[in-house]
């Protein structure tokens, strides 16, 4: 549970309290997952004055930074459609109101409406210290291994990727039990991911040639059983929703 509370107004101060070692400490975004996490004491580190909470456009690239709401990805001019309504299809509004992208991008599952939308855009996310820039995958295989000082400043989407996503959920409100999210580029790049099983979204197939993706999500789903559906229920639907968005 949360033993300590510190909200820092620079970076170089919240990386400080993040490199303690006789405390674990993590940093805090919205809170809406920290909040209910109590398997061992921890420190938190607010990063709401530390200037994150910017939309920009730039050189062909959105910016989003890490504190970013997700009901800010809804309301603001400069985000995409696509990525409008994968932040409606996440969650209510105040559940919106409180996640962050960063947050959201750690912390997502196999069933995040978002992070199956965004791994196929091929978002990526500048780590402090350093500044260097890691793709979605490496960070979702690294999450539960991270060692502090370590957070996420922003993340990065080409604003000229098209993302279009089926989702196929027991009702409108809940999260889905499949969905197939492709992202497609004016070079004739295809990344396509699947999702509503396991611990992340999975990336099944990135390259040029549309008629390889049904085989590639075919793949990916292969062992996907679980107790929303069975992997040969997801098989069979999943090539009408890769047949719906190509031809969308």
């Amino acid at each position: 549970m949360i033993v300590e509370y510190h909200r820092p107004s620079t970076v170089v101060q919240a990386l400080e309290i993040l490199s303690r070692p006789n405390l674990k400490s993590l940093p805090l975004g919205g809170g809406s997952v920290l909040s209910r996490k109590r398997d061992e004491d921890f420190a938190v580190v607010d990063l709401q004055s530390l200037g994150l909470d910017t939309i920009q456009t730039q050189a062909g690239k959105l910016i989003l930074g890490a504190t970013v709401r997700l009901q800010t990805l809804v309301e603001d001019v400069n985000s995409p459609v696509w990525l409008k309504t994968a932040c409606l299809r996440e969650a209510g509004r105040n559940s919106r109101e409180m996640s962050t992208i960063a947050g959201l991008l750690v912390c997502a599952n196999g069933r995040s409406p978002l992070g199956i939308a965004l791994l196929a855009a091929d978002v990526t996310l500048t780590i402090l210290p350093g500044g260097d820039d890691r793709d979605y995958p490496s960070v979702l295989a690294a999450r539960k291994d991270i060692r502090q000082p370590w957070l996420i400043s922003r993340a990065v989407l080409d604003d000229a990727v098209e993302v279009e996503f089926e989702f196929v959920a027991r009702s409108p409100a809940d999260l889905p039990v499949l969905g197939v999210a492709i992202a497609k580029w004016d070079s004739g790049r295809f990344r396509v991911t699947v999702g509503g099983f396991g611990d992340a979204p999975v990336l099944a197939y990135d390259g040029i040639h549309s008629s390889e993706i049904v085989s590639a999500i075919d793949n990916a789903l292969q062992n996907s059983d679980d107790e929303w559906a069975s992997a040969e229920y997801r098989r069979s639907i999943a090539p009408a929703l890769v047949k719906r968005l190509l031809e969308g």
